[in-house]
């Protein structure tokens, strides 16, 4: 698989409409997702697409620049999918020219879907709509609709799920699980770590001028029906008078003066809950890190980055065991505590509230390594790659003939005086482009040893062109003139890097499919020959192999011993042949004998050639009759050979 390492550019288009300072998941996610490429893959270009009360760009710094859209924002405010949303996608994506756009919850996959045909670049989905357990019917309200919608333009598109929990909604949407990759949010390094308790504590405390003696019970969460934030008030409100007293809830997404803590207090009145104003995103690592313990109670959530993120801090973190925070439970079993019971999460909020600092320090590591930004920098990468490479097309014969001309429209002097040839290999130029394999190889062949300083740029200009225009792995390999002499003179064609495709610098040529014809109508190609390497065309190259078994045939002796040697000369021969044959015709060149014989028997009438190959790599040849009557078929498919190639 072609993978996009460090040094190679991409361009990125992230498209989410709940990105901070909106707060959710999602946007968690896509800005975690940005802060890990950034990190890891300096060379990466990012753009994000999102909500604004105000068309703006900012630009972060010379890789990342946000791009905001009252558009965005109405689609986000409403669920509705507008035109407008659509121009003003299509403008970005004209705009900045991304490689791969990543689209981000229920619209803007489907305005990346109906798109795709006008803009033509690939795009990978993830769903962020919290999938709901099977216990509850999924409801067809707006975002419902809209999420079917995804889901059907999507059917056939790369996704990528950010739990095991999004994974199997998508499988039972009809998604395939070979489109599917599983890659889980990371933490934000730079705020979410181990801190020291007490003092993190102390902070908090002050800040909410709360007394010391107070133990904090923090729920991470906005008012929502599936948060179930009474579960947690009533195992605070059941717990003994004591006990409750010294004990103050915060709920992060519930401000003062709210109707929600207004029908909370007077639902709860013995609970003491915790009066705040709005908290910016920046605050909530603090937050965090001095609660004694944060309690997720949700009935079921895609995943549950504020578990994480918890955990991240070295902070007791209680999860109840429900839809998608099994995951985190399972992932992080040493360290989480489950409850399903009241009961249950009574017990963890009256539990010792210092936890040693060994353990915390353990707890944040062992959360840092499973949830890396450079795993999801890296597993976000090899998907984007994996998906331009089943969507870059694959160069032809001709397109590599057109980018070498390039390289010599100028008949460079460096060049000329320096390259013999160049000759462009890899699975690319055969035409049977695999991943994984040598996608384009240069290989130069320099007449005085090793190439001088300004050869190595123009090829290296030419090696970075092929690359931003293909986005594929090209590389480079120089060889002397000498080299290739020095190899074994009984090969006709250098065994060390055989080429593919043969692009020469000398002469004007016409392009075809097949290789390169010269206006002459000659086809050359590197041989040995006459005890040096030189370029001959098919004709000088018959001629030549006509030679060889005319020289072999009237040198051969009386013995058994020379004439089986004549005969394996011959038949070596017609392989080279038929291996050029092959070459020219499709541009594919075979090292295997077996391989180049077996496969091309039907296509070539090659089956005396396969047979009196058998018997002169074989002992069979143990008597003159055999030897003269192998002999006899070689000559003929020879013959035929020549004729026809």
């Amino acid at each position: 698989m072609m993978i996009f390492t460090r040094g190679l550019v991409m361009k990125i288009l992230i498209f989410s409409m709940e990105y901070p300072p909106i707060k959710g998941g999602g946007g968690t996610y896509a800005l975690n997702l940005v802060n890990a490429l950034t990190a890891h893959y300096p060379d990466t270009s990012i753009a994000v697409m999102t909500s604004g009360t105000e068309d703006s760009v900012d630009h972060l710094n010379e890789r990342v620049s946000i791009y905001r859209f009252r558009s965005c924002q109405h689609a986000y405010d409403n669920n509705s999918l507008s035109a407008k949303l659509i121009d003003d996608f299509k403008a970005v994506v004209t705009s900045i020219k991304p490689d791969i756009i990543h689209a981000f919850h229920s619209i803007p996959i489907i305005v990346a879907c109906l798109t795709r045909e006008q803009i033509k670049t690939p795009y990978v989905c993830t769903q962020h709509r919290t999938p709901e357990p099977g216990w509850m019917s999924e409801k067809l309200d707006g975002k419902g609709e809209l999420a079917s919608l995804a889901y059907d333009l999507g059917l056939n598109s790369t996704w990528i799920a950010p739990s095991v929990c999004f994974r199997n909604n998508l499988l039972k949407h009809g998604v395939s699980h070979t489109n599917i990759k599983t890659i889980y949010t990371s933490i934000n390094e730079n705020y979410f770590y181990y801190k020291d308790f007490s003092k993190a504590r102390k902070r908090l405390h002050k800040m909410l001028r709360i007394d010391d003696d107070q133990k904090i019970v923090t729920m991470p969460v906005v008012n929502r029906p599936r948060k179930d934030i009474r579960f947690c008030l009533r195992a605070v409100d059941g717990l003994d008078p004591a006990e409750r007293a010294d004990i103050s809830v915060l709920i992060t997404g519930v401000n003062a003066g709210s109707n929600d803590i207004l029908e909370f207090r007077e639902l709860y009145p013995k609970v003491n809950i915790v009066e705040h104003g709005s908290f910016d995103n920046s605050i909530m690592p603090s937050i965090i890190a001095g609660s004694d313990v944060v309690v997720m109670s949700s009935l079921y959530e895609g995943f549950g980055i504020s578990c994480i993120e918890a955990l991240a801090s070295g902070v007791r973190t209680a999860i109840r065991v429900s839809p998608g925070q099994e995951e985190i439970i399972k992932l992080m079993k040493q360290y989480a505590y489950p409850f399903s019971t009241i009961q249950e999460l009574q017990q963890i909020i009256s539990g010792s509230t210092f936890t040693t600092e060994q353990h915390r320090e353990s707890q944040a590591v062992q959360t840092k390594s499973i949830f890396s930004q450079e795993k999801q920098a890296s597993s976000h990468m090899e998907v984007y790659s994996r998906v331009l490479t089943q969507a870059t097309p694959i160069p032809t014969v001709v397109q590599l003939q057109d980018e070498l001309e390039k390289v010599f429209k100028n008949r460079s002097k460096v060049l000329l005086k320096e390259v013999d040839a160049i000759f462009i290999s890899g699975s690319v130029a055969k035409g049977d482009y695999i991943p994984g394999w040598s996608d384009i190889d240069i290989v130069v062949i320099c007449k005085n040893g090793a190439a001088s300083d300004a050869v190595v740029s123009k090829i290296r200009k030419f090696q970075q062109n092929l690359t931003a225009i293909y986005k594929c792995k090209v590389g480079i390999d120089y060889i002397s003139s000498q080299y290739l002499l020095s190899q074994s003179k009984s090969s006709l064609i250098s065994q060390h890097e055989v080429p593919n495709l043969i692009l020469f610098h000398e002469g004007n040529v016409d392009h075809t499919q097949k290789g390169v014809l010269y206006k002459d109508g000659s086809f050359k190609f590197p041989v040995f020959a006459n005890d040096k390497f030189q370029y001959l065309s098919l004709d000088e190259y018959k001629e030549m192999c006509r030679g060889i078994v005319h020289e072999t045939l009237f040198r051969a002796g009386d013995s058994l011993a020379s004439s089986v040697k004549a005969l394996r000369i011959v038949t070596k021969t017609c392989v080279y042949l038929l291996r050029m044959r092959v070459l020219v015709q499709s541009g594919e060149y075979i090292q295997s004998y077996d391989e180049l014989i077996s496969d091309h028997v039907q296509q070539y009438n090659t089956k005396i050639l396969q047979d009196v190959y058998a018997s002169a790599r074989g002992a069979r040849l143990n008597n003159r009759h055999d030897v003269e009557k192998y002999t006899k078929k070689a000559l003929a498919c020879f013959h035929r050979l020549v004729e026809t190639l």
